[in-house]
């Protein structure tokens, strides 16, 4: 269901004086818009989805005032669960702020049974910059991985043992013209669980050049 109301104020009087031109950036605007996504549904039509997987409505509000070129305003998305299984499921919300060319990410958490997964951000819709720092805390990856492979093919054994990526912070600054990776400078400092395994991660990308170290702990590369 998706519901969107409102009002835009152009200037006649510039058509009435001769000038055949509305600049449409400078028009001043308002809108409301209340949304509720059936993400389950729209993949339902392209996937097959296995019996034990579900996935949740995506319910969004926005509302906006300025003009319409550099608009004002915030969009807040919410869902009691964005993947359900039948051991875990994630859920999530999040703000996310317009302020003129300049785009923010507020208050956006993914939560899982035990942890969170929590990211701030800010770009630039004028110099298309971006930068965002994602902090982790006992979150757990298997509802994503679990919908993952069934939208893409995945190695046979991913699924096998949980996934947990007990702490970590990651900072990521690119442009949103040109996302690729060697566009991304990223520290990381990652903690994961791979069943009883462990893997410290400490890196750094800066352009095409990648340093950093890995320390494995009870990893079990045959099983």
């Amino acid at each position: 269901d998706i519901f969107a109301a409102g009002v835009a104020y152009i200037n006649f009087f510039s058509l009435i004086n001769g000038n055949n031109f509305i600049d449409w950036q400078t028009a001043p605007m308002l809108l409301g818009l209340q949304m509720n996504l059936p993400v389950e549904n729209i993949l339902s039509s392209y996937y097959q989805l296995p019996k034990n997987l579900r996935v949740g409505d995506l319910k969004i509000h926005g509302e906006f005032k300025g003009n319409i070129g550099k608009p004002q305003g915030k969009i807040i998305w919410f869902s009691p669960y964005i993947i359900k299984t039948t051991k875990q499921q994630l859920s999530g919300q999040g703000i996310i702020n317009f302020d003129g060319e300049n785009i923010s990410l507020k208050d956006t958490v993914l939560n899982s049974d035990q942890g969170n997964l929590r990211l701030v951000g800010i770009g630039n819709t004028k110099n298309k910059k971006w930068s965002s720092l994602i902090v982790a805390n006992q979150f757990s990856f298997d509802p994503l991985i679990q919908l993952s492979c069934t939208l893409i093919t995945c190695p046979k054994n991913l699924t096998i043992q949980p996934i947990t990526l007990r702490k970590g912070t990651i900072r990521l600054t690119g442009r949103l013209d040109n996302f690729i990776i060697n566009s991304v400078d990223s520290i990381e400092r990652l903690l994961l669980v791979i069943g009883n395994s462990k893997i410290y991660i400490k890196t750094k990308f800066s352009k095409k050049y990648i340093s950093g170290n890995i320390f494995l702990s009870d990893l079990l590369l045959n099983k």
